[in-house]
């Protein structure tokens, strides 16, 4: 099963074309509901109109992409299945929900990006917005998923037992 993770991880990033334009996808109906006309999606780029003659393709890159983030948590799941006595079921249900973390987190970063960019324009929005808020957020998404990992898994620090 250890094995089995860092498969998923190497099929992960070898198809993150695909996963970059779920990313794209799920931002656009994220950021949607703050513009004023609706965002959409083609492919890994969300469109967000800045203003009534203005369109703006944002393109979510394998940087950008929460794939970077999880390959090297999908690894650490199997790496811990295969070396310590963590039930796999646990272990499954842990990296499940920290893919659904990283990636709801890194959504609202692309998302958030997007509506900054519109609302205080793209010389500033933009970079303030990718640059600053969005590594904040991306570093968050990062710690949740693997405090989820680790709480569903049942890592406990040493000394504390289970009753």
């Amino acid at each position: 099963m250890g094995v089995a993770f860092t498969v998923g991880a190497a099929m992960l990033l070898l198809f993150e074309d695909a996963f970059r334009a779920l990313e794209a996808s799920l931002s656009a109906h994220v950021a949607s509901p703050f513009v004023s006309q609706p965002a959409w999606s083609s492919r890994d780029y969300f469109y967000i109109w800045i203003s009534d003659e203005r369109l703006i393709g944002f393109h979510v890159t394998p940087e950008c992409s929460a794939t970077i983030l999880l390959a090297p948590l999908i690894i650490l799941a199997g790496g811990l299945l295969a070396g310590t006595r963590v039930r796999w079921i646990r272990t499954l249900t842990g990296t499940a929900v920290m893919i659904a973390v990283v990636l709801a987190v890194n959504v609202l970063r692309i998302a958030l990006i997007g509506v900054f960019s519109k609302q205080w324009g793209m010389d500033t929005g933009y970079p303030i917005a990718h640059t600053f808020i969005g590594s904040a957020i991306a570093i968050i998404g990062f710690a949740l998923g693997l405090a989820a990992l680790l709480l569903i898994i049942g890592v406990r620090p040493r000394g504390k037992t289970r009753p």
